[in-house]
Order: C-alpha cells, then structure tokens, then sequence
C-alpha cells in the first residue's frame, strides 16, 4: 500500500522521466486513477515539494454521482495549487482522452472529448477510438476530473505515457544504486 504523498511522489517522478516536452522550472502532475487523484507539484529536477489527494477518481465518480460534474467541483474546491508554468498527467483517463482528442488538453480540447464521451456510447468509444471497453464505461468520469483539474491548474495538461510504474522502478533504481 501507498500513501497518498508517495503515490503522487511516484507519479510525478514517473511523468518527468517519460515527458516528451520541454518542462519548465514549475511543473504539476496529475495521476487521476479510480478511488482518489493525485497532484503534485515542484521543479523537474527534484522531487515534488506539493502533493495533494482528492478522494474521487473515475470509477468512485462513475458509480457514486448523478450529477458527475457538480461532485467534481465539490470535491476539488478546497484545492489551491501553487502556480505551475506546465502539467503533466498520467493513467488511464489521460490517455484515453488523448486518443479522442490529442495529447495536449487544455480547455477545448477537453470539453471536445467531454462531448464525445456524453454522446457516444462506451461500445462505440472502445470501436472507434481504440478504447478498452472497460475504460469507456468509466471515461465520462475521468474527463470531468481531467477538467476539473486543468481549470484549477490553469496550464494545459500535456499527457505522458509513463507514471506510477516508472516512478517505482526509479525509485528502485536509486535504492540499488546506494
């Protein structure tokens, strides 16, 4: 088991080493997974010196809401993260959403994906766009909370391919190493 820290520290560790972009001197990290969202913050070179947890990913969100969107904002409203100049995010939703729309997504190309995803049933979401099954059903939810936190963000999220897994084996690699 992980704590929420440590689960956000892997995150970010996981989507700075896997970036395709250039990362500026601040940066935030989001991992939207099923239970809770993470986000951590800090300069590319270190470890986060900001991690926060939401209790609310997609599969809580889907199975739990009637009104997807208000519990959304519900849940993020005490977050106050500290400005960032870029954001990367991790996991399932992220990249099921950059198969719909793109790798980076930022207020357009989210509400884009939204739409899809609120007007196409999850069998032809998985058909059309390459999209397990599974993470169809549950992809309305996880492109609320990619909005919601790129709103409180206010930088596009740019989506990497790599997170906790890769944190983990660095962080392994590191502990060899000493």
């Amino acid at each position: 088991m992980l704590t929420k820290d440590e689960e956000g520290t892997l995150a970010y560790r996981g989507a700075v080493l896997t970036s395709s972009v250039s990362l500026p001197s601040r940066i935030a990290v989001c991992d939207i997974g099923g239970a809770s969202t993470e986000i951590a913050a800090g300069s590319p070179g270190r470890d986060p010196d900001w991690v926060e947890s939401v209790d609310l990913g997609s599969v809580r969100l889907t199975t739990r809401a009637s009104d997807m969107h208000a519990e959304a904002e519900a849940a993020f409203a005490h977050l106050v993260p500290p400005t960032v100049e870029a954001a990367l995010v991790v996991g399932g939703s992220a990249r099921a959403a950059r198969r719909l729309v793109g790798a980076e997504l930022g207020e357009s190309e989210l509400a884009e994906a939204l739409q899809i995803v609120e007007t196409t049933s999850p069998r032809e979401v998985a058909r059309s766009f390459g999209v397990d099954r599974a993470r169809a059903e549950i992809l309305p939810a996880g492109v609320i909370l990619l909005a919601e936190v790129q709103r409180r963000l206010g930088v596009t999220l740019h989506v990497c391919s790599g997170g906790i897994r890769e944190g983990a084996v660095l962080a392994s690699l590191e502990a060899l190493a000493a």
